[in-house]
């Protein structure tokens, strides 16, 4: 396994949701669509996460889907069965 510097970008929610607490902008008690701010914060927080997850999965040749057929260098599917196509009768 490698790290690039893109994987820095994991810490980046790691420290906004543990330091949420002393962030006084988010401490406070005004509403945003009725949810506290600090609801908004946490929530916003959970799909900036799952875009950095989602950027760094694709961009990571380790990880790459057997099933792509963009990369299909055999002709065996994700069962290991070699695909003869559809099958006569």
């Amino acid at each position: 396994m490698h790290l690039t510097p893109a994987h820095a970008l994991v810490l980046l929610p790691v420290i906004a949701l543990i330091g949420t607490p002393l962030f006084p902008f988010v401490n406070n008690h005004t509403v945003i669509l009725g949810f506290p701010v600090m609801a908004v914060w946490i929530a916003a927080w959970g799909v900036i996460t799952t875009g950095i997850l989602g950027m760094l999965y694709r961009t990571e040749p380790e990880l790459s889907d057997p099933s792509d057929p963009s990369d299909a260098s055999d002709a065996t599917g994700p069962s290991g069965v070699t695909d003869l196509g559809e099958a006569s009768a």
